[in-house]
């Protein structure tokens, strides 16, 4: 039975890669408070990162046919920055919005510059935060209820990664969710 070899095989596939996923935010966690250091900041062209990190997700998007639409007040912009935990950091929370968006979905980034400071808006319009979790969402290893009904693989650390790579260059994270409606992340 070709068919159910074939299907067997992507689904051992398909749990490698959650598996090495899992690895390598593992190994991240470790590495992270090594990595980030003052002197190992640089020079990074943000909106050239966030549009490869974005594209870095096309085969992610094409599958849940999930739109990501990008808007930026600078055509771009230089931030000194730990170039490899930042993007990492980013990855996080862009694969936060399209994991948990609806097939069909809209993923919302922006951009903007009030004068005062820049902030990063990463929008969904998917499964959100049960209002019970929210206080726990940047928690090591946390994930919550309905996250792991939609996502059965997932190690819960996210999301603590990006708040403490965020931190660790003087930037603060929040967000705005409600549960079925979406989620916001601002950077």
């Amino acid at each position: 039975k070709p068919e159910k070899i074939q299907e067997t095989a992507k689904a051992i596939s398909k749990s490698q890669e959650e598996i090495a996923k899992i690895v390598e935010d593992l190994v991240l966690l470790a590495d992270i408070g090594l990595r980030y250091q003052k002197s190992k900041t640089q020079p990074v062209q943000m909106v050239t990162t966030l549009k490869k990190i974005i594209d870095s997700f096309q085969e992610e998007m094409k599958i849940k046919k999930i739109k990501v639409d990008f808007q930026s007040d600078f055509q771009d912009v230089v931030l000194n920055v730990n170039e490899f935990t930042i993007k990492k950091a980013l990855e996080n929370l862009i694969d936060n919005a399209i994991s948990y968006s609806n097939e069909g979905g809209l993923v919302k980034i922006k951009l903007r510059d009030d004068g005062q400071k820049l902030t990063l808006e990463i929008a969904d319009r998917g499964i959100g935060i049960p209002k019970e979790d929210q206080p726990s969402i940047f928690q090591q290893f946390f994930r919550a209820k309905n996250a792991l009904a939609k996502k059965n693989v997932g190690t819960g650390l996210g999301l603590f990664i990006a708040k403490n790579v965020i931190e660790s260059h003087g930037g603060k994270i929040w967000f705005e969710s409600e549960e079925n409606k979406g989620s916001t992340f601002y950077v």
